[in-house]
């Protein structure tokens, strides 16, 4: 929930600055619009990133598990598949 609060507010703060009618600093404004979404986005690609890893090593965590085998039979193949 924090994390869509952050989005929400920096696209607004974004989308105002880009949109300003602030004369000879139309210019300035929307560059400093535009940063600001840069960054929000690069923000929300690092977050995601580092959430996708955490469900990543949870789900290795859940589901990687090791049984006792015992080799029974083994084949060599020397077949060429092209």
């Amino acid at each position: 929930m924090k994390s869509i609060k952050v989005i929400l507010i920096g696209f607004i703060l974004a989308v105002a600055l880009v949109a300003w009618p602030a004369g000879y600093m139309q210019y300035i404004t929307a560059g400093i619009g535009f940063l600001l979404a840069a960054v929000l986005m690069a923000w929300l690609g690092v977050h995601r990133r580092k959430s996708a890893q955490k469900e990543y090593e949870d789900d290795m965590r859940r589901y990687t598990g090791t049984t006792m085998m015992k080799v029974v039979w083994i084949e060599e193949s020397a077949d060429e598949r092209w």
